[in-house]
């Protein structure tokens, strides 16, 4: 995916997981030096390469991980939210 594709995707993406698949494609693709738009290409990787792939998979791990995390604390306190509007009509239904 080049520049422009990117561009392109990103205009017209309807949502966000429309927006994230389309920076992960372009960031794979950049990874991997493939903007010919070759599906056939074989991934001869010299040791540069593989280092930076890994970077990137340690570094989309640890996005991964901070999402969730933001997720779950996120779930908890829509949790605290509805609770305490359950008790508050709770409440005012059997005052």
């Amino acid at each position: 995916m080049s520049v422009n594709e990117l561009k392109v995707a990103l205009k017209y993406a309807k949502t966000d997981l429309d927006r994230d698949a389309a920076l992960a494609k372009f960031q794979l693709d950049e990874d991997m030096q493939f903007f010919d738009g070759n599906t056939k290409h074989k991934f001869v990787l010299d040791q540069m390469q593989k280092d930076v792939l890994i970077a990137h998979t340690r570094q989309d791990a640890a996005h991964a991980l901070i999402t969730s995390l933001r997720l779950v604390n996120e779930i908890r306190i829509i949790k605290w939210i509805l609770l305490t509007v359950l008790a508050i009509q709770v409440f005012i239904v059997f005052r």
